[in-house]
């Protein structure tokens, strides 16, 4: 989900969502080189579901928004990485404390 955009002159938008591998930087410790982007989504809506990502994959995004005569804005942009959610100990049935 991305914030929706009102075009000053009233014309209809739509926004692309392009998405690509972001990998660290050798030479710089926390900085983030985003390989090739590739458009995913183009359409009215100002959200979108990504399906069949990775666990521990650092992901970059950009949303353009262009209104119907063809102007564009570059929009929202940054990166994500998917992590798991672990159980770290599994739920057992509590024992009666006894005396």
């Amino acid at each position: 989900v991305w914030p929706t955009y009102a075009d000053a002159d009233g014309d209809a938008v739509s926004y692309s969502l392009s998405v690509g591998n972001a990998v660290p930087m050798a030479a710089s410790v926390g900085s983030l080189e985003t390989q090739p982007m590739q458009a995913v989504y183009s359409g009215p809506s100002n959200s979108f579901t990504l399906e069949n990502l990775n666990y521990y994959t650092s992901y970059a995004y950009r949303v353009e928004i262009k209104d119907s005569q063809g102007a564009a804005i570059l929009g929202p942009s940054g990166s994500f990485s998917l992590v798991p959610q672990f159980q770290l100990f599994p739920r057992c049935p509590r024992r009666p404390h006894t005396s």
